[in-house]
């Protein structure tokens, strides 16, 4: 019954979603955007942010992107120190049209078919090896994952990296990954209750708020009062700042609330969400 209800309701979001977009997104993410393409390098999350929206990006932009990170990976034999590292960059390269399992000779969907070695990282690198799966028709298998992130629910709906306390930024990136597996009646039941966590839960800050609209907008749930807040939290030069009395913005805020304001964008225009990508190979 409950998933029943879950499809219900988004089903009546995605459907009346479009005339609900708050006047300011599209300023908000066309300056965010210009912001992170004026950084003195790309970062992997704005890259797949501007991958994922609606902006004009010249070619060069991304071809500057995947040279240096070819060159990077050379240097380093392919090898890199964090599970989440190769889930980041499979998510990016994917949006980005690029092949993840052959950047510059290496496949960097490999070491995700390592659970044990994965998990090590603890829930986050489960969470984010499942997201990168889910870019792409990679020969690797899911449910260990689904698995494992869904043991590490806590009693009040949330998810934390310990098992102590839940914390709003991983249960909304718990929430993300669960969200396409809403089909499973645990996972809809473990939706179900995470989003109710955040809905209570207090983001005070840009990146919160920021994962929280990408969850919500993922699982159809309307996000607009976070939008808002979090276009609260832009500065003049187009970028985000963690907090709301931080003088400057900085390019780890300022990534995951672009990727946010274009995931309520898509949710608006009843495309595909964020992480649900149409692959085009370049």
């Amino acid at each position: 019954m409950r998933k029943l209800i879950l499809c219900f309701v988004m089903c009546v979001t995605i459907c009346t979603n479009v005339f609900a977009a708050p006047k300011k997104l599209d300023t908000a993410v066309s300056k965010a955007g210009a912001y992170l393409q004026k950084l003195d390098a790309p970062t992997d999350w704005g890259v797949f942010g501007l991958a994922r929206s609606e902006l004009y990006v010249p070619p060069k932009y991304y071809e500057n992107y995947y040279n240096s990170l070819v060159k990077t990976l050379k240097e380093k034999d392919g090898k890199l120190s964090k599970s989440t590292d190769y889930a980041k960059l499979v998510t990016t390269l994917a949006a980005a049209g690029y092949d993840p399992t052959d950047t510059g000779g290496y496949d960097l969907t490999a070491p995700l078919s390592d659970f044990n070695a994965v998990t090590k990282q603890g829930l986050n690198g489960a969470v984010w090896a499942l997201i990168a799966l889910d870019s792409g028709d990679y020969n690797v298998s899911r449910s260990d994952y689904i698995n494992e992130i869904l043991d590490k629910q806590l009693e009040d709906g949330g998810f934390g990296l310990s098992q102590n306390s839940s914390d709003v930024d991983i249960t909304a990136m718990a929430l993300s990954a669960l969200a396409k597996y809403t089909d499973r009646k645990d996972a809809a039941n473990a939706c179900e209750r995470a989003a109710a966590y955040l809905r209570a839960a207090k983001t005070d800050n840009a990146e919160s708020a920021a994962q929280t609209i990408i969850a919500f907008s993922e699982l159809g749930i309307d996000p607009t009062a976070l939008v808002n807040a979090l276009i609260s939290y832009q500065k003049k030069d187009g970028g985000f700042s963690h907090g709301k009395n931080d003088k400057k913005s900085n390019a780890m805020s300022s990534e995951q609330a672009f990727c946010a304001l274009v995931a309520a964008q898509r949710y608006y225009k009843g495309e595909s969400s964020l992480y649900r990508l149409e692959i085009v190979k370049k």
